[in-house]
């Protein structure tokens, strides 16, 4: 039998909103942030060999300054009957063997290149130019490849020293093919940082080496950052799916423990994996031993940062009053931080511990346990507030007390001649087609790789780029608190 509805439906149109909603989460909040309140791109035309930038720091003191006597040198009273006095123990400035002059630091860094490609099938710009399409295909591919980007930066900047994404443990006979393997994360690991479409490397978690198991692409899917009320996540992982294209697998050892790490980008710094393609992250310049960027912390204790850990109890008032206040008697002024950053879950063990059920007066109601924590919350000691920030892209169990502002450059060479960018990406991005063939647009033909018509052109549009980078701040030293307690349901 026939319902209205089905009757009508010869008769009626079917309408769809003409546009398309990208969904997605959002990028890092803290890289957002410092790329909008840093020291801006710097494109250094120094650029030189081998990639390098050499940046040049002054260190210390220069001259000698000492107190002296305000009344002049001494005089000797011979008398008033022979008519004259002689001077005594003249005044007498630092001698030259007392001046100091400043000591130089010499940073030396080495660019990366990030390799950038779109492609866009010319059916699908056909298609957008219909009244009938319901959104821009070609804008979205755009939008979604400068979000990949995004995401490859947040990853390598904020990621851990060893470039992992995340940790999981394999199963009895588990191989990645087309038809996906589903993993849970370790403790330690953040969905966060994982999105789907994402293109990563599998290595093994153990050295020496740390062998790449893949020799082909694999890819994200499936991101599941909640589970179910039978199984949920409660410790900030996550499941996820991990895909290969085609025919290819990758078998995986029983119960063995695997990195994932983006595509192409290396395992960890001094193993023959492609690991000085990784950018530095944040850990790499916030330490207390070792060295930073070739610099030995020891010998130069101007880019020395305060390091704590905390073994695994919660941040309490107290504590954190200790060491701000550490901090800031020991490094105030230009060189002090200006915020503090953590995951959501250290915070809501910080606020947990606090143990309170009504308002805590702590410089202007900081916490409302009925309503949550006041949005623009902050810590304030000695006339100095640091806004407590929030980013689940930040490693587990730190908080990180930072200079964010006007402190960070994201430092890349000059643009090649003729060759254009997007604004979908910042303006970083160097798409390469426009100087190759002397166009005016970003996306040029493609052509085919293998096989009797090779480099025939095809159907398809090819926008390649490069972005070559890195990130650094001017000030180095910060505050790291590691092995914090945190708070999760």
């Amino acid at each position: 039998m026939a319902t209205a509805t089905s009757m009508l439906s010869n008769i009626t149109r079917e309408m769809i909103q003409p546009y398309i909603d990208y969904v997605t989460l959002e990028t890092s909040q803290f890289c957002g942030e410092l790329m909008k309140t840093s020291g801006g791109v710097w494109r250094d035309p120094q650029t030189g060999r081998d990639w390098k930038v050499i940046r040049n720091f002054a260190l210390g003191v220069g001259g000698a300054v000492e107190m002296a006597p305000i009344a002049g040198p001494d005089i000797a009273d011979v008398g008033s009957a022979v008519g004259y006095n002689v001077l005594q123990k003249v005044q007498t400035w630092p001698g030259l063997g007392e001046a100091t002059q400043p000591a130089y630091l010499q940073r030396e860094l080495t660019l990366k290149k990030l390799l950038v490609t779109m492609y866009i099938p010319l059916t699908v710009i056909k298609l957008a130019q219909m009244r009938a399409c319901i959104g821009d295909q070609f804008g979205m591919t755009i939008k979604a490849t400068a979000r990949n980007v995004a995401y490859h930066r947040c990853n390598n900047f904020l990621g851990s020293t060893t470039n992992t994404l995340g940790t999981f443990t394999s199963g009895t006979s588990e191989s990645i093919s087309s038809t996906g393997l589903q993993v849970t994360l370790n403790a330690g690991s953040s969905i966060r940082r994982f999105t789907n479409g994402q293109r990563v490397d599998i290595f093994l978690n153990t050295g020496p080496g740390y062998v790449r198991k893949n020799s082909y692409p694999i890819f994200v899917g499936n991101v599941d950052a909640f589970g179910t009320s039978a199984s949920p996540v409660t410790s900030g992982g996550g499941t996820l799916k991990l895909y290969h294209v085609g025919a290819a697998t990758t078998a995986l050892a029983n119960a063995t423990d695997y990195d994932i790490v983006p595509r192409n980008s290396g395992r960890e710094f001094g193993s023959s994996t492609h690991a000085t393609m990784k950018t530095s992250c944040l850990d790499d310049y916030l330490k207390d031993s070792g060295t930073v960027q070739g610099v030995d912390v020891d010998n130069v204790t101007e880019i020395k940062s305060m390091v704590r850990t905390l073994s695994g109890a919660p941040l309490s008032g107290g504590k954190l009053l200790e060491y701000v206040s550490h901090y800031l008697h020991a490094r105030g002024g230009l060189d002090g931080i200006d915020s503090l950053w953590a995951q959501a879950g250290v915070w809501a063990a910080y606020f947990n511990s606090l143990n309170s059920e009504f308002t805590i007066e702590r410089n202007g109601a900081l916490v409302e346990v009925k309503d949550g924590v006041r949005q623009g919350a902050s810590f304030s000691l000695g006339g100095y507030s640091l806004p407590f920030r929030t980013d689940s892209w930040l490693p587990e169990k730190t908080v990180y007390g930072l200079k964010t502002r006007g402190n960070w450059t994201l430092i890349v060479p000059p643009k090649y001649p003729g060759s254009k960018s997007h604004p979908a990406f910042d303006g970083a991005i160097e798409f390469v087609w426009p100087m190759m063939n002397d166009g005016n647009g970003i996306f040029g033909g493609y052509r085919k790789v293998g096989g009797a018509d090779a480099g025939a052109f095809t159907d398809i549009l090819e926008a390649p780029g490069e972005h070559f980078f890195e990130i650094t701040p001017e000030k180095i030293p910060g505050l790291k608190l590691t092995e914090v307690g945190h708070l999760y349901g």
